[in-house]
């Protein structure tokens, strides 16, 4: 963290993130259309909601590409496949009514991000799908889809979430994760209860660790705060601060690069090196891979990779179309996040020439509770087009894998795709694997191997 600000103000924001998770806020709530802010009217809003029936984008001769999987509408079960794959993705939109932001600059206070966090929100959808695509290969079998997708949205929800004592104990989402983050609070409360710095009731709060507080107050960091665009080039550095410095996943390493993709930086920091490379190192087979020189690496940590790229000035340069298709065929491949100018969205599909998004400009009311109704304000999408001549032309694209077959499949994938690509979207400095290998190749026996409900 030593890149992004010193020690003294390091010190101030983090303080300021861990006190302001407690202090809890009971406000009435009222549900909103929206027509406060300057992006919504009444007419807007309405017309937003009324169409976000379950309607989706499908056309109904192309095939859709939705990451790595491909359906085909005109089959009898491909269009039932394209929906039951949408409700593994959540949409995170614009919110009012949550508990307040301060601007450090101005000191105006802020109530919703409508107008201003678009990028924030299309960043916890990409998000969210790492954290679902981690839990889905801790969890394999345990925990269907649609359990998974449930206890991943209080990661990101608003304000102070409230949790009974019987809630903590017995529900889905505490079961699979949250339950580690409650605990580390509640120890860390009781702590301060014994110094009558907090009050018992406090205890039965969960303060979300990528909610969009939390987001703005690390973006101290990089000059941001709330009322403020953000970069999708900062966003991956924000959420890797979150995520080391509150130790929330701790197995989850998150690495951002800027047009290039270190290889060996992300061998460093998801790999430790065997030093004693010889037949009685005891490794299991599955978890380490040679390079050229023959050396050994052990596997560590899981890999998020963000690449950010920029290709042109304003709009997107056909000779790039290419290559972005091309990323759809890697299942590492999380989608990319950008858009318009001044206008954010979440980039997970394409069907022809045109790119397939969810969209975070519809204003919702911010509920702080954990039930069904509130749940299922997060899965209300509809799926929208976007030319590939009218993308913008900057844009941050994210790769996940989760042990040394999908490294190895993203190594290889990122390997053919720079020389096969006449123009590729960005480029990766890496060191060959050790080409003689199909021995250990033949041996290994990988957790995850074609995995069709893996998505």
């Amino acid at each position: 963290m030593d890149d992004y600000t010193n020690n003294t103000t390091k010190k101030r924001i983090i303080e300021k993130c861990i006190d302001s998770s407690y202090q809890i806020r009971n406000k009435f709530s009222m549900s909103i259309f929206g027509w406060k802010n300057k992006l919504f009217n009444l007419k807007d809003s309405m017309i937003y909601n009324l169409l976000n029936l379950n309607v989706t984008f499908a056309p109904q001769t192309s095939s859709i590409h939705l990451l790595y999987k491909i359906y085909n509408p005109s089959e009898p079960k491909g269009f039932k496949s394209y929906n039951d794959a949408l409700d593994k993705f959540l949409l995170f939109s614009y919110r009012s009514n949550y508990k307040e932001q301060i601007n450090i600059k101005n000191n105006s206070i802020y109530t919703s991000d409508c107008g201003w966090g678009c990028m924030i929100r299309s960043s916890q959808m990409i998000f969210s799908r790492v954290i679902y695509k981690i839990f889905k290969y801790i969890y394999k079998g345990k925990f269907s889809s649609k359990i998974i997708i449930k206890s991943i949205i209080p990661f990101f929800m608003d304000d102070n979430i409230y949790i009974s004592d019987m809630d903590i104990q017995s529900s889905d989402y505490t079961k699979i994760g949250m339950d580690s983050y409650i605990q580390k609070l509640n120890e860390f409360l009781e702590e301060k209860i014994k110094v009558n710095e907090y009050k018992t009731s406090h205890i039965q709060s969960f303060d979300p660790p990528f909610s969009i507080h939390k987001i703005c107050i690390i973006g101290e960091m990089f000059g941001r705060t709330c009322g403020e665009w953000f970069s999708d080039f900062e966003l991956p550095k924000i959420y890797e601060i979150i995520n080391t410095t509150f130790n929330i996943i701790p197995s989850l390493s998150i690495l951002h690069f800027n047009s290039d993709i270190d290889m060996q930086a992300v061998i460093d920091k998801c790999f430790d090196k065997v030093e004693n490379n010889d037949e009685k190192t005891n490794l299991n087979e599955n978890n380490y891979f040679f390079n050229e020189k023959n050396e050994k690496f052990l596997f560590k940590k899981i890999g998020a990779i963000f690449v950010s790229v920029r290709l042109g000035v304003s709009t997107l340069s056909s000779d790039y179309y290419s290559s972005i298709k091309k990323l759809f065929e890697c299942k590492q491949f999380l989608g990319f996040i950008g858009g318009k100018v001044n206008s954010a969205m979440y980039f997970f599909g394409y069907c022809d020439d045109d790119l397939l998004f969810l969209d975070p400009h519809l204003n919702q009311n911010s509920n702080n509770n954990l039930n069904q109704a509130n749940f299922n304000t997060y899965s209300q999408k509809i799926v929208y087009k976007l030319p590939f001549k009218s993308l913008q032309s900057a844009f941050t694209i994210g790769f996940l894998f989760r042990n040394v077959k999908e490294f190895k499949e993203l190594y290889s994938f990122l390997k053919n795709f720079i020389k096969d690509e006449k123009y590729p979207c960005f480029h990766i400095h890496f060191e060959p694997y050790k080409k003689d290998d199909t021995e250990l190749q033949n041996k290994i026996k990988y957790n995850i191997n074609n995995d069709e409900d893996d998505f």
